[in-house]
């Protein structure tokens, strides 16, 4: 195989982790900031019988910008993602990735095809909603404990706000964004990979991780195999959080004499390594 500058997909994927995890924390931060300042409000105005009542309508705000936010950030991570796909196949530089022939606006989300905005838009609401879930639970299942403890409404709330710290600045946001950031980039160039005008121009595909942690990563790094294949399709990345894995395709004629395989781990053991628990972060 010809000796080219590989594509720098790990350190794309790292980058955009990093962007998505600074846009998490911040909004995160405002929505929980709001709500803490809301139950002080009630705890200050209440009795002792009512006390325990000050998380009573207390509902997060600012959902709708931080999705728009997040939305937006992902439609560019994904559409940057597609232009640096591009630069691995040649005379794709130019290729209108859109669909029946729509004119490419300003925004990175409607220079996107249907698939992919459905995607980013999916993946949004889904991680918003989760995490708004969450940073909920943490507020409120602390204020049950401290609004026994003290009659100090401050106090309950430097708890409350530690509790949306420990969330915010924790393992779910980190891993979070890291696999959402691998999901946009991989997802993004898996569709631009399969558009007839780039199969024409390659003899296959090839799993990539230059430093593998999880053996699943390991097994398969360096694989050779044909992405038309809807049992190799299971096992693109990435395959667990904080995945740097990818793939790249393999020109014709520079698949030389190695051979295509099966995308598919050695041992049926390694499939116990695909998981997405917050419990057990690999790197």
């Amino acid at each position: 195989m010809a000796n080219k500058k590989k594509p720098k997909i790990k350190a794309y994927i790292t980058e955009a982790a990093l962007a998505l995890r600074e846009i998490m924390q911040r909004n995160l931060s405002v929505i929980a900031g709001n709500m803490i300042e809301r139950i002080r409000l009630n705890l200050s105005n209440s009795t002792d019988a009512t006390r325990i009542n000050a998380i009573k309508g207390v509902e997060p705000v600012g959902i709708a910008d931080y999705k728009a936010e997040l939305l937006t950030a992902l439609s560019v991570i994904t559409f940057d993602a597609i232009q640096n796909a591009k630069k691995e196949i040649p005379g794709m530089k130019n290729f209108k990735f859109c669909e029946h022939g729509k004119m490419l606006r300003l925004a990175e989300f409607d220079k996107l095809n249907g698939k992919l905005q459905n995607f980013v838009k999916s993946q949004n609401g889904l991680v918003v909603e989760t995490q708004i879930g969450d940073i909920e639970k943490a507020i409120f299942f602390q204020f049950t404990h401290s609004y026994d403890t003290t009659d100090d409404a401050v106090l309950i709330a430097a708890d409350l706000e530690g509790a949306a710290e420990e969330y915010i600045t924790g393992n779910a946001i980190g891993a979070g964004s890291s696999i959402l950031a691998s999901k946009a980039v991989n997802t993004a160039r898996d569709e631009f990979f399969t558009q007839d005008e780039i199969q024409e121009q390659v003899d296959c595909f090839q799993f990539i991780n230059a430093d593998p942690v999880t053996e699943i990563c390991q097994d398969l790094n360096g694989t050779f195999f044909d992405l038309s294949d809807p049992e190799n399709r299971r096992y693109i990345p990435p395959l667990h959080w904080n995945c740097k894995s990818f793939i790249i395709p393999v020109l014709k004629g520079d698949l030389g004499d190695r051979e295509i395989e099966s995308l598919r781990p050695s041992n049926a053991k390694l499939e116990e390594t695909i998981q997405f628990s917050e419990k057990h972060i690999c790197h």
